[in-house]
């Protein structure tokens, strides 16, 4: 009775259930993808270095949205990759080098 009480009521119930269906959902996904990765998937030129050197710097000039909608994440993850506050997996930096026009060796 109290914890429905502090939670919203029992309405507030089946909202929380859907929204921890649904973050369930997409980690399972990503979850997915990431081990369907091979690291052999990715051009012999990209690597760490030129993610660092290459991608990142250049991400700052990318929308947000963009971000979001080119690799399927979230607003905050998408801010973070973009400010350099956080370093995608691997499988996204192809696409990253895409966005930011970066996907041909130098």
């Amino acid at each position: 009775m109290y914890r429905d009480q502090l939670h919203g009521g029992t309405e507030a119930w089946p909202v929380y259930a859907f929204f921890v269906a649904a973050v369930a959902l997409v980690t399972r996904r990503q979850e997915a993808a990431k081990g369907a990765w091979e690291p052999s998937d990715l051009p012999e030129w990209l690597n760490g270095k030129a993610y660092r050197e290459r991608i990142m710097p250049r991400l700052v000039t990318a929308a947000v949205r963009t971000v979001m909608e080119a690799l399927q994440i979230s607003k905050p993850y998408a801010v973070d990759i973009r400010s350099g506050k956080r370093v995608p997996h691997p499988r996204h930096w192809e696409k990253l080098a895409r966005l930011v026009d970066s996907d041909r060796p130098e």
